[in-house]
């Protein structure tokens, strides 16, 4: 078979002997393939780096879309088309998919043990030559709106667009991933075949396939569908300047809930300053270091939560998130609580006591193991592997680069660099309370 039009190269990991042989087309395609001999399953992704906050962007012209257009595309591509949708047509083969969007990507998937070559010409089809016409776009707007209509009945979800707003004064960020019903409907073909055009073009896209596949199949497979397209101008998202400070102290929202909920949030500035831009390896360090700081901090083996659990303001849906992207970055942390109000006032104020104290230099050290140690067990399955590489490449550095960015990350530094937690007029708290409970 031809391997005309790719150029390769192989990487080994040092610590595992994984393999992973990165192809180039000549469209600027990246197909990332890890050779797994004698396993029956495989996987195969597909990332696209264009999420909810780039509803402005420039190509061959300045585009603005509808907020939930990043979505709406996903569900275009994915879900429906005039012979029944991608989906039923991969379930029909046996194959198990799934597809998603985030604030900075979308990503499409699907492992299968049988028909693996059929389902991935299928999903290569989809995303890269999807039926976007009006009659098209139009059928898909029903189901999109009682998915969000679905969305608004779940605390969780309403809590944590809540947060968004309190937190977020311009930035798309503050805005639901799906949209709004009155954006929804707003949505034109023409806006998702200006997105695709800008985004889905195969130089902005990255393939992972992880199982015991032949590498000159999945060449001709892609080069047979990539070859022909359209080029244009790539995508340049354009984002608004963003205040340092949080937009409001609190939000509230109140709906039919057994037990009130709260979140707080802390605005990381430092991702939106003037003049921080950083390379994406440092980005990556700066992502795993805040998470590391964070699982020091509030993670289950913490004094800050067994002291917030044992005083019964915690329970056992408590969790956290630290989500730091070009742009944008923010802590997040809550959950269900009796007293909702006094738990995030202590949340807040524990947290910080403990930052002011110095990190636990012995539960640092067990977090850096533990997240080492989870990524190199991610190598063993195929589904692991394989979106572990897409999130990698989406973050622009490869998958075995992370054990070096776990082994730079020093403590000391880490806790310098999310010094942000101290300083006042960053935080916001989200509340969802009963219906029947009046607010402050």
């Amino acid at each position: 078979m031809s391997r005309v039009g790719w150029t390769l190269a192989p990487r080994t990991d040092p610590l595992s002997g994984e393999r992973m042989d990165a192809w180039t087309h000549a469209s600027g395609l990246v197909l990332l393939h890890f050779p797994k001999p004698g396993f029956s399953k495989a996987f195969a992704g597909f990332a696209v780096p264009y999420g909810s906050v780039h509803t402005a962007f420039e190509s061959d012209d300045a585009h603005r879309v509808p907020e939930g257009s990043a979505h709406y595309l996903e569900h275009c591509v994915f879900t429906r088309d005039e012979n029944g949708g991608l989906l039923s047509a991969l379930s029909g083969l046996g194959a198990h998919a799934n597809a998603y969007t985030t604030h900075t990507h979308t990503l499409y998937h699907f492992t299968a043990s049988d028909a693996f070559e059929a389902s991935f010409r299928k999903m290569l089809h989809a995303v890269l030559r999807p039926e976007l016409g009006p009659e098209r776009v139009d059928a898909e707007r029903p189901i999109i709106l009682s998915e969000l209509a679905m969305y608004r009945d779940e605390p969780d979800s309403r809590g944590f667009t809540a947060l968004l707003e309190g937190l977020y004064a311009v930035h798309p960020v503050r805005g639901d991933i799906g949209g709004t019903a009155g954006s929804v409907a707003e949505i034109r073909s023409e806006h998702l075949r200006a997105i695709h055009a800008a985004f889905y073009a195969p130089r902005r896209m990255t393939v992972a396939v992880v199982g015991d596949l032949d590498a000159d199949a999945l060449l001709a497979a892609v080069a047979a569908e990539v070859d022909g397209l359209p080029v244009s101008a790539p995508g340049a998202p354009r984002l608004p300047a963003e205040p340092a400070r949080a937009a409001a102290a609190r939000t509230t929202v109140r709906m039919d809930v057994a037990m009130p909920s709260f979140l707080v949030g802390i605005k990381d500035p430092a991702a939106a300053e003037a003049g921080s831009a950083r390379t994406p390896r440092e980005l990556a360090v700066r992502r795993r270091a805040g998470r590391l700081v964070f699982e020091t901090l509030l993670g289950s083996a913490s004094p800050v939560f067994d002291s917030l659990y044992a005083d019964g303001l915690l329970t056992d849906s408590f969790g956290f998130h630290y989500l730091c992207e070009d742009g944008f970055a923010f802590l997040a942390a809550g959950g269900e609580s009796p007293e909702p109000e006094r738990a995030a006032s202590e949340l807040l104020s524990r947290m910080r006591a403990a930052f002011r104290n110095g990190l636990d230099p012995v539960l640092f050290e067990n977090q850096r193991r533990a997240a080492a140690g989870h990524f190199l067990r991610s190598l063993d399955s195929t589904e692991g592997c394989g979106l572990s590489a897409l999130h990698a490449a989406l973050a622009g550095v490869e998958l075995f680069d992370y054990p070096g960015i776990y082994d730079s990350i020093d403590r000391e530094e880490a806790s310098a660099g999310m010094r942000f937690l101290l300083d006042d007029g960053l935080e916001s708290a989200a509340f969802v309370l009963p219906a029947e409970v009046d607010g402050p």
